[in-house]
């Protein structure tokens, strides 16, 4: 979910189906579940930053087993810079380091590699963090072949989901 700040800094709250949803100071709002960021947000309350997080590939079970393999292929639908991104497991690996590798056009947009440590269910714990390329690489324009690839996959790892963040150009 993108960050978010009520668009006027003079409201104090907002009323969304009955419940009051107070605007604090810093222009966040207390009490709000991610649904009604959305709706807040399509009713013209908010204005988001510019970071938008794209789910690229989800498993469609929760035990399907992670193996080596080109999980999928899209198009990119607008012009964006990748800023970031993540994966996560419903079943960690016991043995060996799950990594995902997401290329554009056939070149990944990393520099080192992004994983998930064993008996963790998440990128964002990784021992070693990823880091992502400088250069161009991470520039994607319309229609663009944005690949998510499992290159490595460990030992009993299932369920994976990878998402970038990225920032419309």
């Amino acid at each position: 979910m993108p960050s978010y700040k009520a668009r006027n800094s003079a409201m104090t709250h907002v009323y969304l189906d009955g419940r009051r949803l107070d605007i604090l100071p810093d222009g966040s709002i207390s009490g709000a579940t991610d649904d009604d960021i959305r709706r807040l947000d399509a009713m013209g309350v908010l204005k988001t930053n510019p970071s938008v997080t794209l789910k690229l590939f989800q498993h469609p079970t929760a035990t399907t087993a992670l193996a080596v393999s080109t999980l999928g292929v899209e198009r990119a639908d607008f012009a964006y810079k990748v800023v970031g991104a993540s994966i996560s497991l419903n079943a960690p690996s016991t043995a060996g380091l799950p990594a995902i590798d997401i290329q554009k056009n056939g070149t990944t947009l990393f520099s080192t590699a992004l994983t998930i440590d064993v008996n963790e269910k998440t990128s964002y714990t990784a021992a070693t963090g990823y880091a992502l390329k400088t250069d161009a690489t991470i520039l994607v324009a319309i229609n663009d072949e944005i690949k998510t690839v499992c290159s490595t996959s460990g030992t009993g790892a299932q369920g994976v989901a990878v998402k970038l963040l990225v920032e419309p150009l």
